[in-house]
């Protein structure tokens, strides 16, 4: 019985890849049945909730960030010269939300003027590359925009699972403010409540970075 189970990260990030699988599936091949979109609904807050646990708990910030940015990076490369898009993917957005996360880190460690300065200075940034540049550059654009770059962020503020949880609903409602379809990621919820905390056998970090695009490319 699943409601008596805990979860582990690798579980739910299967669950996720499946998830996201499932909504480009639907996209692409089945763009008129709600149900593919629906059940894909459930990734993107499982993966927010897994970038803000590791971004919470790396001991090397500079590798983990290095990592998602690196991949992007060759994603956005093969989009851009094979597919001719500027849009660029949620490896960039979670690139962000994790900046954000480091910044705030900062803040706590330090507490003086100068990294609330910092934090709000990187805020900034990101608000302007994810919300006006957009309106600015033909075709470009960030997956999830600022409220999706936000996200992982509300879930890293709490202190314990609940916490956490809770900051993932505020999220998601925040995110699906003005987009009726994202309010069914708020189904993600029950299986982040039973996250364990735990990894799980295997070591499948660089999996989970190389399936998004392949995944996309195929």
């Amino acid at each position: 019985n699943l409601m008596t189970k805990q979860l582990n990260s690798n579980t739910l990030k299967i669950i996720a890849a499946a998830a996201m699988l499932i909504d480009h599936i639907g996209l692409i091949f089945f763009p008129y049945e709600p149900i593919f979109r629906v059940i894909g609904r459930l990734a993107f807050p499982i993966f927010a909730f897994m970038i803000a646990q590791g971004a919470r708990h790396t001991k090397n910030k500079l590798k983990y960030l290095g990592l998602m940015v690196g991949f992007a990076l060759v994603w956005q490369l093969f989009s851009y010269f094979f597919l001719h898009s500027l849009k660029l993917c949620i490896l960039v957005t979670f690139s962000l939300s994790m900046l954000l996360i480091f910044a705030l880190q900062f803040v706590e460690k330090k507490k003086d003027l100068l990294s609330c300065l910092v934090f709000f200075t990187v805020l900034a940034g990101v608000y302007y590359v994810s919300e006006k540049l957009p309106g600015r550059i033909p075709g470009f654009s960030i997956d999830y925009g600022f409220k999706g770059i936000l996200l992982p962020v509300f879930i890293s503020l709490g202190t314990n699972k609940q916490q956490k949880v809770l900051g993932a609903a505020v999220g998601m409602c925040f995110l699906a403010l003005g987009k009726t379809s994202q309010w069914y990621s708020l189904l993600a919820l029950p299986l982040l409540a039973l996250y364990s905390g735990r990894r799980g056998k295997g070591d499948y970090k660089y999996l989970f970075y190389i399936y998004y695009p392949l995944h996309l490319a195929a």
